[in-house]
C-alpha cells in the first residue's frame, strides 16, 4: 500500500476504477452497520480509516474518515469519475483545489491537512484523495430554510461568508462555484465556513505573484464550468473567472436567502443568460422586512457588467455591515423611546390628584422595572455579544 503525500506533482494517473472499489467497501461497511450494529474499520486511503459516505462536491465523493497519527475525525474527498471528459484534468482539479485551499488560514475558510494519490499495491486503479477539516452543521442553504433566520442575521452570516471568500481572492484565487451548498454553518458556533474548491482557479486579475505556474494550464482554460443558477454572465461566454464574478454569485445567493428566491429565471442556461444579460433582476413579491439600502447594494453586484459591480468584496461586505449597523442604531433609538414616551405618559396621567412633585412622578414610572425593561429591549436588537461589554 503505498500513498504519495502533500508534495505531489501533477501526473497521469488511472482514476474511476479505484474509486468504484472504495464504494463497494464502504458501502458494505454501513450495511454491516445497520444489520449489527458494528463497523470493521478496513478500507484505508493513506493513514485515515473511511467511515461513512456524506455527501458529494466538484468531481468528489466526500467521506467521513479517523486519522490515528493525530486522533481526530477528517473529512476524505476522493477523484469520482465520469464528471469531464478527461481523468488526468480531474485529477489535476482535485489537486489544484488542495493546493489552493492549503494556501489558505483563515476561520471562515475549510483547513486542509493532506494531498496525495493513493495506490493499494493490489491491482486497482489508483485514487486522488483530499484529507481535510471535518465540519459539524448544515449548509448555508438549509441552515436559512430551518432557521428562518431575521434578514439582519442573513446578512450577517453572509458577511462571514463572505471574509472567507474575500481571503480567497487575497490569495490570488477565485472560488468559481460559490453557492449556499458549498458553505458550512457549524453546529457549535454558527460560523459559516466556504468550502468545496473543486472549480478553483487562479484569478487572471490577481497581482499575487507565483500563482499563475502553480496552477494546472486546464484551470487557466476559460472553459465554462460551474452551477448556472450563480454564474456571472460572462462565464456563459468562456471569460475568466474573477474576483467580480464570484461576487455575482455571492450575491445571487444573498437574493435568494433574502427573498427566497433566485434573482434571474432560466429553464435552460441559454434562457438564464438572456436574463442575467438584461440585468434586471426580479421583484420579490415580499420585501421580508429587507431595507432598500441592502437590496441596491445586492443589486449592484448582480449588474451583468463586471466593471460595474463592486470594486471589491471587501467594499461590499463593509457597506453591507455599515447598513446593518445603522439599522440596528435607528431600531434601539425607536425602542428607547417608545418607552421613555410612555414613562411620561404614565407620570402625566397617574400623577393626576397626587404629588405634583416631576421627581416623585418619574421615580414612580422610571424604576428598577423599567430599567430593565429598556435593557432587555436594548440586548435585543444589539449585534452577538453586546450583553459582555462593560
Amino acid at each position: 500500500m503505498t500513498s504519495t503525500g502533500t508534495q505531489l506533482e501533477s501526473e497521469d494517473v488511472e482514476l474511476g476504477e479505484g474509486l468504484d472499489s472504495i464504494r463497494v467497501d464502504v458501502a458494505r461497511e454501513e450495511v454491516r452497520d445497520r444489520l449489527f450494529g458494528t463497523r470493521a474499520l478496513n478500507r484505508t486511503i493513506s493513514r485515515f480509516t473511511l467511515l461513512e459516505r456524506v455527501g458529494s462536491g466538484a468531481m468528489g465523493t466526500v467521506y467521513s474518515a479517523y486519522d490515528p497519527q493525530l486522533d481526530r475525525r477528517v473529512a476524505v474527498k476522493i477523484l469520482d469519475r465520469g464528471r469531464t471528459s478527461s481523468q488526468t484534468r480531474d485529477a489535476e482539479r482535485l489537486i489544484a483545489e488542495a493546493r489552493a485551499m492549503a494556501k489558505l488560514a483563515h476561520p471562515n475558510v475549510v483547513t486542509v491537512y493532506e494531498v496525495g494519490v493513493h495506490d493499494d499495491d493490489d491491482g486497482s486503479p489508483p485514487v486522488v484523495f483530499v484529507a481535510m477539516q471535518f465540519l459539524e452543521g448544515m449548509t448555508l442553504r438549509r441552515w436559512v430554510e430551518q432557521r428562518q433566520p431575521r434578514w439582519d442575521r442573513i446578512v450577517g452570516t453572509f458577511v462571514a461568508a463572505g471574509r472567507g471568500l474575500a481571503a480567497v481572492h487575497g490569495a490570488g484565487l477565485v472560488h468559481r462555484d460559490f453557492k449556499p451548498d458549498n458553505v458550512m454553518v457549524t453546529d457549535h458556533d454558527e460560523r459559516a465556513v466556504v468550502m468545496d474548491f473543486g472549480l478553483a482557479q487562479v484569478d487572471p486579475t490577481a497581482s499575487t505573484p507565483g500563482h499563475e505556474d502553480d496552477a494546472p494550464p486546464t484551470l487557466r482554460s476559460g472553459k465554462v464550468s460551474g452551477t448556472p443558477a450563480y454564474m456571472a454572465p460572462e462565464l456563459f461566454s468562456g471569460l475568466p473567472a474573477t474576483d467580480r464574478s464570484d461576487q455575482f454569485a455571492f450575491c445571487v445567493a444573498l437574493f435568494e436567502a433574502l427573498f427566497g428566491c433566485r434573482p434571474f429565471d432560466g429553464r435552460t442556461p441559454a434562457e438564464l443568460l438572456a436574463s442575467m444579460s438584461i440585468g434586471v433582476p426580479k421583484t420579490p413579491a415580499d420585501s421580508r422586512g429587507v431595507p432598500r439600502g441592502v437590496r441596491r447594494l445586492v443589486l449592484r453586484g448582480l449588474d451583468p457588467d463586471p466593471h460595474r459591480r463592486h470594486a471589491s468584496l471587501h467594499g461590499l461586505l463593509a457597506q453591507l455591515e455599515r447598513t446593518v449597523g445603522r439599522r440596528r442604531r435607528i431600531a434601539t433609538f425607536t425602542i428607547a423611546a417608545g418607552l421613555v414616551a410612555s414613562a411620561s405618559t404614565a407620570a402625566v396621567m397617574g400623577g393626576q390628584g397626587e404629588s405634583c412633585d416631576p421627581e416623585a412622578a418619574l421615580e414612580r414610572t422610571w424604576n428598577d422595572g423599567a430599567r430593565t425593561e429598556l435593557q432587555a429591549a436594548l440586548l435585543r436588537t444589539a449585534p452577538p455579544g453586546a450583553e459582555d461589554v462593560g
